[in-house]
């Protein structure tokens, strides 16, 4: 068990372990490109367990602080996930820093759901801008 992932579900709060496999699970996953190389980024996912994986592009020895609750109801379900912000960046956040961000819905067998121009989730175009204010 990680000492720093917590899980809440049914108002129960427990460890659960990180870095799951993910791979046949229906998922939710968001990459952040600090820097706007798209060459580097970290990569977040969360299943309708509220199972998790991260990862700095690839590098799973990346281990931040998360608190992660899911909901299903009805055939849907609801993820919510917390990191602070010192684990994605040394420097303070300040108003006009401009970050790279991209998320997806992925739901094997049925296919994938992106907010952003393409399905991928390499190069500018799997990118928004997530602007500071």
């Amino acid at each position: 068990m990680c000492q720093d992932i917590w899980f809440r579900n049914n108002n129960l709060l427990r460890q659960i372990e990180r870095d799951a496999n993910l791979g046949a699970s229906e998922r939710v996953e968001f990459l952040i490109d600090l820097d706007g190389d798209y060459a580097t980024g970290y990569r977040l996912e969360i299943d309708k367990r509220g199972w998790v994986s991260d990862s700095l592009w690839g590098d799973k020895s990346w281990n931040p602080r998360l608190f992660v609750a899911t909901r299903e109801t009805n055939g849907s379900w609801t993820a919510e996930g917390a990191i602070p912000l010192a684990e994605l960046s040394p420097r303070r956040v300040k108003s006009g820093d401009v970050w790279r961000a991209a998320m997806r819905r992925v739901a094997p067998g049925l296919g994938v759901e992106c907010w952003n121009v393409e399905n991928s989730d390499r190069g500018e175009n799997a990118f928004g801008f997530l602007r500071f204010l």
